[in-house]
């Protein structure tokens, strides 16, 4: 019995299962295109997005072309068009992308998918009014926004006098960036509760008298009013200034002078950090997102003489350690460095006794900010939403620096880059950049 072109295109398919949940993306994605080719949209679809992981974003959104020609049903075609939509935006086509996302809402005007995306990629772009707006759409994805509770939100309104909880959600990196905005409504005549991961409530209290901060294990007292902290700059109509004056966090005066006295004052003192986290639940993963960077694309900085190279890693990344090319040296700060409870309390203070910090982007890159350091932050090919486009400076931290990588996983472009900048500093007799003279 000769088997039909169906039941063949159904093999194909569930071939390209099958390899994509062992690991063999290249493999998966040809399977799902055979499938394609024998009239199965779902493989069409499947294709473009094993393809978007393997960071080739243009000819993913040919596949999504060739499965929206197939006519796929109704609700199959909001995520075809919402898969398209991402596709375009990871390609630089953001116009494009844009008429992706509205063909799927007007579809499914409740596609939290589209709506969310949308909203990331006006905010790439500076847009802020549609893009904080439409950034609000995260909470109904994101399991990092679940704690956030299912009270009405202030978004906007009369703050003097009334007590407002703002509490933190996403990545300790996000509570530092945003946490500014609890300032400003401080400034604005709340009193603010700002509710943190229990191990960021040490360094948050630095934000000043103002602002009660609260571990988010303990429990709540009265409030008239609660926002998300990443639902601030909506409230606030924030447009692109930054918001409060930098520096805002403060590293504690005792811990300056343990680590002032550990670190030296000899050489050029650059402190790195080279491996991150994941982006969030609510971003789509590929290798052209990956934030982390292998220990050794930093040897080239570690033979400019007179630099020190010193380890802010901590946990995953640390491994690299042992494994350094030969001759590359970078300074660790000892097994006591950060160990306790308080996440980064140590680190603020080391960075204080830095000249430089050059990191990938984590939360470093945000405490180094937050704190008014000089710092200079390693992009990946496809960067988050808040470095905006094709920028070297960050609207958000006027000590930043931003340098991005040109092409899927490849960090050595970037480092050159880098290493000029450093040796351009260094032959100013290391003026700039925040690097003092010798």
């Amino acid at each position: 019995m000769t088997a039909s072109p169906e039941d063949v295109a159904n093999a194909w398919y569930n071939l390209g299962e099958a390899r994509f949940l062992s690991g063999q993306r290249a493999e998966s994605a040809a399977a799902f295109g055979n499938a394609g080719r024998l009239g199965n949209w779902a493989g069409h679809n499947n294709h473009g997005c094993v393809l978007m992981e393997l960071g080739r974003p243009s000819e993913a959104v040919e596949c999504f072309d060739k499965a929206l020609a197939l006519s796929p049903p109704l609700h199959e075609s909001v995520f075809v068009h919402c898969n398209r939509g991402k596709a375009l935006v990871d390609a630089s086509r953001h116009e494009e992308a844009d008429a992706s996302f509205i063909e799927a809402i007007k579809l499914a005007p409740n596609s939290v998918n589209a709506k969310f995306s949308m909203g990331a990629s006006a905010l790439a772009r500076g847009n802020f009014g549609v893009g904080w707006l439409l950034y609000e759409w995260r909470k109904a994805i994101d399991r990092s926004t679940s704690n956030i509770r299912p009270l009405p939100p202030w978004l906007g309104g009369r703050l003097e006098g009334r007590t407002v909880l703002v509490q933190a959600e996403q990545g300790l990196g996000d509570t530092i960036h945003f946490s500014r905005f609890a300032l400003l409504a401080q400034k604005r005549g709340a009193k603010v509760i700002l509710s943190v991961p229990d191990r960021l409530a040490r360094l948050m209290r630095t934000l000043g008298p103002g602002i009660s901060v609260l571990p988010e294990s303990a429990p709540l007292p009265e409030f008239d009013g609660h926002a998300a902290l990443m639902s601030l700059p909506l409230a606030f109509g924030y447009g692109g200034t930054c918001p409060v004056a930098v520096p805002y966090l403060a590293a504690e005066p005792e811990q300056i002078e343990r680590w002032r006295e550990r670190i030296g004052a000899h050489g050029f003192r650059i402190g790195i950090c080279w491996k991150g986290s994941r982006l969030p639940a609510c971003y789509s993963y590929s290798p052209a997102r990956e934030r982390s960077i292998p220990l050794r694309q930093f040897e080239a900085l570690a033979k400019i003489p007179g630099v020190r190279l010193i380890g802010l890693q901590k946990g995953d990344g640390v491994e690299e350690l042992a494994a350094l090319p030969p001759g590359m040296v970078v300074e660790t700060l000892g097994d006591g460095f950060d160990a306790g409870p308080d996440a980064f309390v140590d680190t603020a203070a080391a960075m204080m006794s830095l000249d430089l910090v050059i990191t990938s982007d984590t939360a470093i890159a945000h405490l180094a900010g937050a704190l008014g350091r000089p710092v200079w932050v390693v992009l990946p090919y496809l960067s988050e939403w808040r470095w905006l486009l094709n920028r070297t400076d960050s609207p958000w931290y006027p000590t930043m620096r931003l340098f991005r990588s040109r092409r899927p996983v490849e960090w050595e472009g970037v480092f050159d880059a880098i290493g000029a900048g450093l040796r351009a500093v260094a032959a100013r007799g290391g003026t700039g950049y925040g690097i003092r003279p010798r």
